[in-house]
Formats: structure tokens, sequence, C-alpha cells
């Protein structure tokens, strides 16, 4: 009996401590926060490629387009249907960030 307290303690522990879900607007809304706080229009090339790698995003640059494509995968969904949250940062002819769009986008059969 007594082993089976510490079992149902143990695991009752560890489900408070699994992640908690969120819906992909709370991520969305997270990423926008955080773009318009550490990178405001006008960065440069490396301060976007930066932010992009000290956030742990997946990404990808474009030199024909000149645009960042950046994405944090399955933020929130089921078994059918994942989604996902997505950054397109666009540079000027200079280099420069214009701006960085947020948007989620669904994925599944």
């Amino acid at each position: 009996m007594q082993g089976r307290f510490v079992l149902l303690a143990a695991f009752g522990m560890l489900a408070a401590c699994a992640k908690q879900p969120v819906s992909v607007e709370e991520r969305e809304d997270y990423w926008r926060t955080l773009v318009a706080k550490e990178l405001p229009p006008g960065s440069s090339q490396g301060m976007v490629e930066a932010f992009l790698m000290r956030n742990g995003l997946e990404y990808g640059y474009s030199e024909k387009s000149r645009t960042f494509q950046a994405i944090e995968r399955n933020v929130s969904g089921s078994n059918v249907v994942s989604f996902s949250v997505t950054l397109s940062c666009p540079l000027s002819s200079t280099g420069i960030l214009v701006a960085c769009v947020v948007s989620s986008v669904g994925t599944g059969p």
C-alpha cells in the first residue's frame, strides 16, 4: 500500500512539472512581444540572425528575397493537426530589417 502511495505521489509531481499546453495564439503573442522588444525595424542582418539563434528557432535565409524565415514547430494541436508559429523578416537592399511578421500555420493530413 505504501509503495502505491509513493508511486502516485511521484506521478503527481511529474504531472505538475510537465509542460502546460498553450494555444497557438498565446505563442504568436509571445513572439510578437519579443520581436517588438528585441528586434525593431532597422536592426542589422547580424542582429536578426543572432535573435533567431538565441531563441532556438529553425530558420533560413533567402538571398533572392533577402528574407529570414523562421519557425517554432508544433506549439499546439492534436494527433491530426499541428500548429506552428512562423516569423518572416525581410531586409532592405542595404541589409536592414524592414519588419518581422509573426503568423501561424496548421499542418496535417
